[in-house]
């Protein structure tokens, strides 16, 4: 995972996910600020689009953090009890492509909670989600920086 940033703005991000590929897909994920984004495939790139669930109830639901802080954050109980489907996962890349990749992929994933997370780790996924629809936030709402990276809400914005 790689990413460029000018004055203090993620503006590219390219990633490799090469437990794609078991499903078929080509693992390699590239989006630019303001131009979308796009799975590149050897056929042709094919654009992003984050899911359209539109409850928490119907939703899949992400967590990404040190197991042990996850656990501990008042968050996880109450989205764990409306989910449908909720599961800590502990591959930043993995959790934002599925959650950009929500309308093409087989079982999408509409939302995912940091906490304690890195900047190498959240600023290239929040990217690709925001150029794929969705929308990443601080907890208080507030638009991510290069100050306030470390816990994060990514959803499809519905």
């Amino acid at each position: 995972m790689a990413a460029r940033v000018e004055r203090g703005v993620v503006t590219f991000v390219v990633m490799s996910v090469p437990g794609r590929k078991l499903y078929g897909e080509s693992g390699c994920f590239v989006a630019g600020r303001g131009h979308g984004a796009w799975e590149w495939r050897d056929d042709a790139p094919r654009r992003l689009a984050v899911s359209e669930t539109d409850t928490l109830e119907k939703s899949c639901v992400l967590f990404e953090g040190p197991f042990k802080k996850v656990l501990r954050s008042p968050l996880v109980p109450a989205i764990v009890a409306r989910a449908q489907h909720a599961r800590k996962i502990s591959a930043s890349c993995w959790t934002g492509v599925l959650i950009a990749s929500g309308q093409n992929a087989m079982r999408p994933c509409d939302a995912a909670v940091t906490i304690a997370s890195g900047a190498w780790d959240t600023l290239p996924m929040a990217l690709l989600i925001e150029e794929a629809g969705g929308i990443v936030t601080d907890y208080h709402g507030q638009p991510l920086s290069l100050s306030n990276y470390a816990h994060m809400v990514m959803s499809n914005g519905h």
